[in-house]
């Protein structure tokens, strides 16, 4: 099961992952970590939304007393490391998704890095892999074989200049390992066989492979066309393709595809214009969607630029009224998008779903309620537009109504994970804001009796057994 791009994945997926962006860059990180969370729990290959998840983990880490954090860190691993090194061979997401609820609480916990790192390896998740790892050696980095089984994993993920660096250096600090001798073999044969496969002096290798197609195939799947030059080659070939197919709609797309790789979103926009202008373009959803979510992207990257530059002066982007009205912009193109997908499509009941979570996240709850209760019409999004709806209700102190879907929630999810200790916080909360403490500490006691360091349950006991 190899990593995978964001953009490899559905449309739907894209749009939560564009929503946990502008979550982090707002300093909303808990809203960041459970939508990547989320969506790592159906594709854990999915590098780049752990590399995001990290990220806002870190910054919720970093607003915390890190002797706390550190301690309750630890206390989780107890369970969770032991749980999931038991999981590794037999399901490895799962083994991953116990490590990633350590590294919530803290990050920084070398076990729940140890644990990713292993469980990606077994998950044939190279990359992801060498992440985990990468972390530990920056936070340790005197150990030795953590850097050895780094070198390693550079190898599985092809990345073979870095296994060569690493794997020599450890060899310069001890010689006489037979084991770093065969990890140094290993990573220069691997990048010998590299570069006779792809820099042969006698011609390109398309020269090669008589399959044109193959060779695309090949070079889009090679690490090495990932690079800013191979990307614009494949451009420059789509635009000449384009020359002499004009109405064939796949050089377009690989044409697009590059521009939007590139953050060049302006001429990605306008390469699609051109493609709905095709008499085959212009009955395309596919096409109408694209361009959708590059207007979204463009505005995207324009607020992400503001928002640096207004940080690079000194300034506070809290304050700055260019990068509010960005996104304010960037908002109402999202929801407008959402907005006429959900209408045209109106059976795909996953555009309401994120509509739901669009209108939601930016208080327009009334009209999120609408879509949640729409949304829920799907057997895959009914339990989630339960949650939501939930969480609207309560949101508008509609207490008794947040309670009945919270209920509901916690009775259709069987297992006690992460996302139902949520509902039966959330809950308790609800009983708790109505003056029925009882039930509350009977729901906050559900969640201490698995697990003592969610969130604040512990002290919410404490409390109770305090007043008592």
């Amino acid at each position: 099961m190899p990593e995978v791009s964001v953009t490899s994945l559905p449309a739907r997926i894209h749009r939560q992952v564009d929503n946990a962006r502008t979550a982090l860059d707002r300093g909303n990180m808990e809203y960041a970590v459970n939508i990547c969370r989320e969506i790592l729990n159906d594709h854990p290959g999915c590098l780049p939304v752990r590399r995001l998840l990290r990220a806002a983990q870190s910054k919720l880490y970093k607003q915390k007393n890190p002797i706390v954090a550190r301690a309750l860190g630890r206390l989780m691993a107890i369970v969770r490391i032991s749980y999931g090194q038991a999981l590794i061979k037999r399901s490895p997401p799962r083994a991953m998704s116990a490590a990633e609820g350590v590294l919530g609480i803290d990050p920084t916990n070398i076990a729940a890095l140890t644990l990713l790192s292993r469980a990606a390896i077994e998950h044939d998740l190279p990359e992801t892999a060498a992440f985990a790892l990468e972390a530990i050696c920056d936070y340790r980095p005197d150990d030795r074989a953590a850097r050895a089984t780094l070198a390693d994993a550079y190898i599985r993920a092809g990345r073979t200049s870095e296994a060569v660096s690493l794997a020599d250096q450890l060899l310069r600090e001890k010689p006489a390992d037979l084991d770093l001798q065969d990890l140094s073999k290993r990573a220069s044969v691997a990048q010998s066989i590299a570069a006779g496969r792809w820099e042969s002096n006698s011609g390109s290798y398309r020269d090669k492979l008589r399959d044109e197609e193959l060779a695309i195939t090949l070079e889009q799947a090679s690490k090495a066309v990932n690079s800013r030059e191979m990307t614009e080659r494949l451009i420059a070939d789509s635009l000449a393709r384009i020359e002499i197919e004009t109405g064939n709609l796949n050089h377009y797309r690989a044409a697009i595809n590059g521009y939007r790789a590139l953050g060049r979103f302006e001429e990605a926009l306008e390469w699609t214009r051109k493609a709905r202008a095709l008499p085959g373009g212009s009955v395309d959803a596919s096409l109408e969607k694209l361009e959708s979510d590059l207007r979204i992207a463009r505005l995207d990257q324009k607020a992400r630029d503001r928002r640096s530059a207004v940080i690079d002066q000194g300034g506070d982007p809290d304050r700055d009224e260019t990068l509010m009205r960005l996104y304010r912009e960037l908002t109402s193109v999202r929801i407008e998008s959402l907005r006429a997908l959900a209408e045209k499509y109106p059976s795909e009941m996953s555009y309401k779903f994120e509509l739901g979570r669009l209108m939601q996240v930016t208080g327009q709850v009334d009209a999120a309620i609408l879509q949640f209760q729409l949304a829920q019409r799907n057997p895959k999004l009914r339990v989630a537009s339960i949650i939501a709806l939930g969480e609207c209700f309560k949101a508008k102190r509609l207490h008794d109504l947040a309670v009945q879907q919270f209920e509901l929630a916690k009775a259709e999810l069987v297992v006690l994970d992460d996302e139902k200790k949520n509902v039966i916080y959330q809950l308790a909360a609800c009983y708790e804001a109505m003056g029925q403490s009882e039930k509350a500490f009977d729901e906050y006691k559900a969640i201490y009796s698995a697990d003592i360091a969610f969130r604040d349950v512990a002290s919410k006991i404490d409390g109770f057994y305090s007043r008592r």
